[in-house]
């Protein structure tokens, strides 16, 4: 981003290096792992049986990522780890830069201080352990790479055009990833309305934003033949 030019450029760069040295630290104790639950039936499907684009579980991002890691590993669990933990790391990142943008301080210190404070909280949060621990959760760490990316993108007003089109690419993905990214135009919309660039149209993002979401669940209800996933739907029939 043309905005991380300049002094912040090195210890900007300096700090995601020492995210990626931690999180190697906190989370090796994964690399131990095997696959578990799910992952087993992921790869069976894709690797055995073939099939890609399950209708009762419409996440397919999880194929792409798992046959991808195959291609490069095959079946050595370690490296389907230090995916998940890079994942991780690249969005804590992401976390550094956007709060670097948006942090209010006269002081560039306190101003760097706050933003890599930020980034490490993300970074150790413990809530954040299923995504890494289980490599079926990476749908969800890959789901929030992207809607951190397209916060970032909204900041940039350079090319509002470009950086439009890219955020729009980062939600398709995301949304074959995990569903709850559906929420990022309403909060696209909201943002831009008190950050957007002097004479911007937030409005006329929104629609783009609307259409795309909408084409988005009526592909999902006609291909799917529902809207909601296997989950959600053993979840409110069993009750």
């Amino acid at each position: 981003m043309y905005m991380f030019t300049g002094s912040a450029k090195k210890p900007l760069a300096l700090i995601c290096f020492a995210y990626l040295v931690i999180a190697f630290g906190v989370f090796s104790p994964v690399l131990n792992n095997t696959f578990l639950s799910d992952d087993y039936l992921s790869l069976h499907r894709i690797l055995i049986q073939k099939k890609f684009l399950l209708e009762e579980f419409f996440r397919p991002l999880m194929d792409v990522s798992f046959y991808f890691n195959h291609l490069l590993s095959g079946l050595n669990p370690v490296s389907y780890y230090v995916v998940n933990i890079l994942i991780h790391s690249i969005s804590s990142c992401l976390v550094l830069l956007l709060f670097f943008l948006l942090a209010k301080f006269e002081d560039a210190e306190d101003r760097l201080f706050f933003s890599a404070l930020a980034g490490f909280l993300f970074l150790i949060y413990p809530f954040h352990v299923e995504s890494i621990a289980w490599l079926t959760g990476r749908l969800s760490s890959i789901a929030c790479l992207c809607g951190i990316a397209i916060l970032l993108l909204t900041v940039d007003h350079k090319n509002p055009r470009r950086t439009f089109f890219l955020s729009l690419a980062l939600f398709l993905v995301a949304l074959c990833g995990y569903e709850s990214i559906i929420l990022i135009p309403l909060i696209i919309l909201a943002w831009s309305r008190n950050t957007g660039p002097p004479g911007g149209r937030p409005l006329a993002y929104f629609i783009a934003w609307s259409l795309v979401t909408a084409g988005y669940i009526l592909f999902r209800f006609f291909y799917l033949n529902e809207l909601s996933n296997e989950y959600i739907y053993r979840l409110f029939n069993e009750r």
